[in-house]
């Protein structure tokens, strides 16, 4: 099994492929949105509607940091290979060319935030305020929703995956849901993790 560096239950090989899949699918967001939206601008597109620049290495903060494409003198280089790219694909059946040598171009960039990624995800973790194994509810319910509460998630079994067990996350879960209802008279949880795009985190939700 490879070895985890952070404690939120990913490894490397992991985060890589969230990276990749989840600017796959924003690039195919573009292709599709100018297929029907032949009008509007490429640039302003992927500028705008979708944040690909937030997911390279040219951006300095974490993956949901501040946009600051004003301040990335590299990037309009790489929106106009990515913008030629579109005028030769534009006219196919589908998006697939687009996705795929779109993430050629930016693979390298990719690549280059992977380990900073990681080290400022474990970082920001706390194990010893996690109640429940990996998942920890907020002290209070959301103010606008008081029937709401938010949760986290960690990695409690470090060095191994909290998903290597698949009994795992659903005990936390359980017993997570258990204390928002009798704490707080919670309906319903949520949280805002990029795992809501990880289909092992997804297939765990589901069950």
């Amino acid at each position: 099994m490879e070895p985890l560096v952070n404690n939120v239950g990913i490894t490397r090989t992991e985060h890589i492929d969230f990276l990749e899949s989840t600017v796959r699918l924003k690039l195919w967001f573009v292709w599709w949105h100018l297929h029907k939206n032949p009008q509007d601008s490429f640039r302003q597109t992927l500028n705008q509607r979708v944040d690909v620049w937030r997911k390279t290495s040219l951006n300095p903060a974490h993956l949901d940091g501040p946009w600051g494409l004003e301040k990335c003198p590299v990037w309009p280089t790489i929106v106009a290979r990515l913008e030629q790219l579109h005028g030769e694909t534009k006219n196919d059946a589908n998006a697939t060319a687009f996705e795929r040598k779109g993430l050629e171009i930016l693979h390298e960039l990719l690549m280059n935030r992977v380990d900073r990624d990681m080290e400022d995800i474990r970082n920001k973790v706390g194990l010893e305020n996690y109640q429940f194994g990996s998942l920890r509810h907020n002290l209070k319910p959301v103010q606008d929703n008081p029937q709401r509460v938010l949760f986290h998630i960690a990695n409690d079994c470090y060095p191994e995956s909290p998903f290597a067990d698949s009994g795992y996350f659903p005990q936390c879960f359980i017993k997570l849901l258990d204390a928002c209802e009798n704490l707080y008279g919670a309906t319903e949880i949520g949280t805002g993790t990029w795992l809501n795009s990880y289909p092992k985190w997804l297939r765990v939700i589901r069950e």
